[in-house]
């Protein structure tokens, strides 16, 4: 990682997990993400044709689970958001993410593409994760 992005990530991240609220909400995002990719590779399980791939996409759907009911853990442990809100905005994420009515996005992007995605947004969350 370079000197300004993590100086940005930094900065940005002192100033944001001091709001009010405010780290709730991030921790709240954070679980809805990993919901939804988790979601994302249970349909990678479902969709691809390579066998090999199968079982990681498998085991990661069940990693990100488990990062996604931690994040909602700390959530509640912090007097997190209302549980009605939180079940509308899943539900949006869900309509969003292609698994209601729509494709999914390995459906719409590919195995190659999604693939490159997952690796690039891994990448990232490590990255923010460590600073």
């Amino acid at each position: 990682m370079g000197v300004f992005r993590r100086a940005w990530l930094t900065a940005a991240g002192e100033v944001a997990w001091r709001i009010p609220g405010r780290p709730q909400r991030l921790l709240a995002a954070f679980a809805l993400a990993e919901r939804g990719s988790m979601l994302d590779m249970l349909s990678a399980v479902e969709h691809t044709e390579r066998r090999e791939l199968r079982k990681k996409y498998f085991r990661h759907a069940l990693d990100e689970a488990r990062h996604a009911t931690l994040f909602a853990a700390r959530v509640r442990a912090l007097g997190g958001v209302n549980r009605a809100a939180a079940a509308l905005e899943d539900s949006g994420k869900l309509v969003e993410g292609g698994f209601v009515g729509e494709q999914t996005l390995f459906e719409r992007l590919g195995e190659e593409e999604f693939l490159s995605f997952v690796y690039v947004a891994e990448a990232d969350a490590v990255e923010q994760f460590e600073v």
